[in-house]
């Protein structure tokens, strides 16, 4: 299986301190069946920087459920 992932830092492409512009941090989570090996969930989570730097308090929140996303029964090939 090969998966391009988000990155989990927030640096971007014009400046790394430009906060208008920056990619939320994220990593993905796959629970798999232990038995087929077959992908169950697929989430990806987001770091809200810019609520973490006003409230000084940490967001990660689900950013996308892959087979909800896609409206897939589930992530079977």
């Amino acid at each position: 299986m090969n998966f391009v992932i988000g990155s989990v830092s927030p640096l971007s492409s014009t400046s790394p301190f430009d906060l208008e512009h920056y990619k939320r941090p994220t990593f993905n989570v796959m629970e798999m069946d232990p038995d087929t090996l077959i992908p169950v969930t697929f989430k990806t989570y987001s770091f809200d920087i810019k609520y973490a730097n006003k409230f000084n308090d940490p967001k990660w929140e689900i950013n996308y459920d892959f087979a909800t996303t896609y409206r897939l029964p589930d992530l079977s090939p």
